[in-house]
């Protein structure tokens, strides 16, 4: 049978040596990836859940803060970014690519909901806020509760906040404490994974190499045996060409050499016997 050429056996190491090294930068890849997406939605529901709690702070205030028009158009600014975060939680390219779960997927559903059913409660606020800022009034809401614009703000506005605090802050909680899972997760993976492929790696690197030297070892001895009795003028011991390598190919060489330089000796013996 063909006997693999000591190249190919230390190309096979090589070769070895590089898929280890590009598996373990294609999990470092993926782990870099993921990792930036999760840490991405992380960031984003936590500054979700710091802009609830300003709308919440800021629903508290129109009740009592005056001038009212200020309070109520920071109040609107803050609706408005939640509502175009809470669109992008529903959305296809959102956080639900990175929470993939059963829980996750309900956490999600479930934050879009609520805000969908406190998005009425915000429209009652906003109505009566609206025409009470129109008035130009400069008393506080709570302090004129003989309107129908303040009267209506002072009972949506406990149902807000409390729509708020129950579940949409708890909502964006368990999300964030699944980011966090997850990304624990990827990083046990990841120790693992790189530790298998570098193991498989190395034990298949150490098997070729010790079966190289093993074979380097033997014919190099065998090599050296052959030398000692040429320089002692015994040609007739000859070179073991057993493996057809790189190895049995010198030892080859060496034969003939040796075959043509004991030829040539005993030419020139015969010239000086018959001289």
């Amino acid at each position: 049978s063909k006997v693999m050429k000591l190249r190919s056996r230390l190309q096979i190491v090589l070769v070895v040596t590089l898929a280890t090294m590009v598996l373990d930068a294609a999990m470092f890849g993926y782990f870099a990836a993921t990792t930036a997406g999760l840490s991405d939605v992380r960031i984003r529901s936590l500054n979700l859940g710091k802009e609830i709690f300003r709308f919440r702070y800021l629903s508290d205030e129109l009740l009592v803060v005056t001038p009212f028009s200020n309070t109520f158009e920071a109040w609107k600014a803050s609706r408005d970014l939640i509502g175009a975060a809470m669109k992008d939680y529903g959305g296809d390219k959102g956080p639900s690519v990175f929470l993939s779960g059963e829980e996750d997927r309900r956490q999600l559903q479930s934050l879009v909901a609520v805000w969908a059913v406190a998005e009425d409660v915000i429209r009652e606020v906003e109505s009566a806020g609206g025409i009470y800022a129109a008035s130009g009034s400069t008393a506080t809401v709570i302090m004129v509760p003989d309107t129908f614009e303040t009267i209506s703000m002072i009972n949506a506005i406990p149902r807000l906040r409390a729509t708020l605090d129950q579940y949409l802050e708890r909502s964006l909680e368990k999300l964030v404490a699944s980011i966090d899972r997850q990304a624990a997760g990827l990083r046990s993976r990841l120790v693992v994974g790189i530790l298998a492929i570098s193991a498989a790696g190395a034990v298949i690197t150490l098997i070729l190499l010790l079966r190289l030297r093993r074979r380097v070892g033997a014919s190099s001895g065998d090599l050296e045996d052959v030398m000692r009795a040429w320089r002692n003028r015994d040609f007739t011991v000859a070179a073991a060409q057993g493996v057809s390598d790189e190895l049995g190919g010198i030892a080859g060489e060496m034969n003939e050499t040796i075959g043509e330089f004991s030829e040539l000796i005993s030419g020139v013996s015969e010239m000086a016997e018959s001289a």
